[in-house]
């Protein structure tokens, strides 16, 4: 018992002890935080007051800037030394060699042109950086440039020299000058210009002030160079697309109808990627024939894309003309192609179209033409209405016996595909083809028609094509 008593006042001295020790750590630490504060405080304190003496110092030195004092680097002096700059045509002539020849896998460069580009460019850079590096004090210089209507050509990179004795040349501008001098943009902005006007414009798109980017949209609209045009409108979209998007569309959409058919093309496709709803209303309201009545088929084809079966009724007519030619009858089939065996006027344009061939023609357009359609058919259903529309077609004893021979395989083999469904054998119908030599009298078929047709270059690339694409 008396053990007992004297556990239990050792446990009571231990705990008192313990108690205390804990106290006197937290009073410690205490202490210990609150010293750190106060000398954090302090710090802070001296600190801030160092960062707002450095702010007026920084302050104090931007007022004291002084004015850019270089004669040869005013806004004006650039202009001027721009305006002095000879055009490429100056400098090298119309028949000037490429920078680069080709030959085989061997590229011979011409290091004397090209040194004479490069200083070239070098020049036109350093008066577009020197006018950048101004901002909005060069703008009234370059308005007075863009107004001039004064231009050269920094480089000609659009001329071909044309391919002689298996030497092609292509007149590529390989500089040491870096080409992100002017940034690339989410709309594709070339990076070297071409002309002077366009390296403003480049130039103009890079100061991206509210007034440089209302001097660019001046001169969008102002300027009758499709380049141009749309130089300034991607640069003010990449700007600023919100509230530019309407003002670029105006233009492009003012320019539209004034411009060349290769032009509209081109135009067209920016204006798709501002607004599909602005690209289908023009689209269509086009007209693809011109004064003449000759068919525009680029335009044709997007008014095709864009309308649908609802344009069936549009190609039906364009097909029947009287002075359509065999090559936009091709065209105008292969537009409503997908519509054939479901569209009673497709269908009509179809037979209308193989009707109409005779010889050699009807032996390759035609077997071609039926071939690729029906080895391109995939749902049932579809193959079900080729299959009907071939055996209604009004086959003639004087017909080609290859055309014919096509026809009977294509309709056993669109019977086979609707009966076979998902286990149709390609693999085996290609055998086919290859132990019967079709796919040899094919190739003789079209090696016939290549000689032929020579002389019609047009007509033997559509049919190229269509058997590509089919």
């Amino acid at each position: 018992m008396k053990k007992f008593y004297i556990f239990i006042i050792l446990c009571i001295i231990t705990f008192g002890l313990t108690v205390a020790l804990i106290a006197h750590i937290r009073s410690s630490n205490e202490k210990t935080l609150a010293q750190q504060e106060a000398q954090w405080n302090l710090e802070k304190e001296k600190i801030q007051a160092e960062l707002e003496a450095l702010k007026v110092r920084i302050d104090e030195l931007k007022s004291n800037v002084p004015e850019l004092d270089i004669p040869e680097l005013e806004p004006k002096k650039l202009i001027a030394r721009l305006r002095e700059m000879k055009d490429w045509f100056e400098l090298f002539g119309d028949k000037a060699p490429p920078l680069r020849t080709y030959f085989g896998d061997k590229v011979i460069p011409n290091e004397n042109l090209k040194a004479e580009c490069h200083d070239q460019l070098e020049a036109a850079f350093f008066i577009f950086q020197g006018l950048q590096n101004q901002g909005d004090k060069s703008l009234d210089a370059i308005r007075d440039y863009l107004t001039s209507g004064d231009n050269i050509v920094l480089y000609d990179y659009s001329r071909y020299v044309a391919p002689s004795n298996r030497i092609y040349t292509v007149p590529v501008v390989t500089t040491n000058i870096p080409l992100n001098r002017f940034k690339r943009t989410v709309y594709n902005i070339d990076p070297v210009p071409e002309t002077s006007r366009l390296g403003l414009i480049y130039t103009l798109g890079n100061i991206k002030t509210p007034a440089a980017l209302g001097l660019l949209y001046q001169s969008m609209q102002s300027s009758k160079n499709l380049r141009e045009i749309i130089s300034a409108g991607n640069l003010l979209l990449d700007a600023d697309k919100e509230s530019f998007t309407q003002p670029v569309l105006a233009v492009y959409k003012a320019y539209f109808p004034v411009c060349d058919r290769e032009e509209q093309n081109s135009l067209l496709a920016y204006i798709k990627k501002i607004s599909e709803k602005d690209f289908n209303e023009i689209v269509q309201a086009l007209t693809p024939f011109d004064e003449d009545g000759k068919l525009s088929m680029d335009i044709f084809s997007l008014k095709m894309d864009n309308l649908g079966e609802a344009g069936i009724p549009f190609a039906y007519e364009a097909f029947n003309r009287p002075d359509a030619t065999l090559v936009e009858k091709i065209n105008i089939v292969d537009t409503v192609r997908k519509f054939i065996g479901s569209n009673e006027q497709a269908n009509s344009m179809f037979t209308s179209l193989l009707d109409g061939l005779t010889g050699i023609d009807k032996d390759w357009i035609g077997s071609v033409f039926i071939k690729n359609i029906t080895e391109n058919t995939k749902e049932k259903e579809k193959q079900q209405q080729f299959l009907n529309l071939l055996g209604h077609l009004q086959l003639k004893q004087d017909d080609p016996p290859f055309f014919l021979e096509t026809v009977e395989l294509m309709k056993e083999t669109l019977a086979q595909k609707i009966e076979q469904g998902e286990n149709f054998d390609e693999k085996e119908y290609q055998h086919k083809l290859i132990s019967t030599e079709y796919s040899n009298r094919m190739s003789q078929k079209y090696g016939s028609f290549t000689v032929m047709r020579y002389s019609n270059t047009n007509l033997v690339n559509t049919v190229m094509q269509i058997r590509g694409e089919w």
